[in-house]
């Protein structure tokens, strides 16, 4: 008998403190792992099958346009490949259909327990920048508010972004 897993409450991730050199190695390590990724090949993968095709396209990192994230067979070239596809799919169903609901859901399951960390080695690089950034303005704060009165007064009035 199949026993009815039961979804955990939502809960966010805790922050991962930066300032301390294993969270610090552990993201650079994850960065350059990534990093050593990028524009890599992905066949098409039909049935198990892996197809390479002649034409391709590039993906690119939509924050650096120069930074090619990966390199795609373009199926749009071979329509034969949809056919393919299709058939494949229909195939591998008449066995899925079989498979009960309860165990169909514990694949879904299983796939979102590794979803955190598949987020997190994205989010790290974003985290890491964030760190960053707060102790930038943390620091021109603190050398703002070590100026004298007079000095301030000045120095907004020649830096001043106008009104807010």
């Amino acid at each position: 008998m199949q026993t009815q897993r039961v979804m955990d409450e939502f809960k966010n991730e805790p922050f991962t403190d930066f300032s301390g050199t294993e969270n610090a190695a552990a993201m650079t390590a994850a960065l350059e792992k990534v990093r050593s990724e990028l524009g890599r090949e992905y066949p098409v993968i039909i049935g198990g099958e892996k197809i390479r095709l002649e034409s391709k396209f590039k993906s690119f990192n939509p924050a650096d346009k120069a930074e090619v994230v990966g390199v795609f067979s373009e199926v749009d070239s071979d329509t034969s490949l949809v056919d393919k596809a299709i058939e494949t799919a229909s195939r591998a169903f008449e066995t899925w259909k079989h498979v009960p609901p309860t165990e169909r859901a514990e694949y879904l399951f299983r796939a979102a327990d590794l979803m955190p960390y598949i987020i997190v080695s994205l989010l790290e690089g974003a985290k890491i920048w964030s760190a960053w950034a707060t102790k930038l303005m943390y620091a021109s704060a603190k050398a703002y508010m070590s100026l004298g009165t007079s000095t301030r007064d000045s120095f907004i009035g020649t830096y001043s972004l106008g009104p807010m």
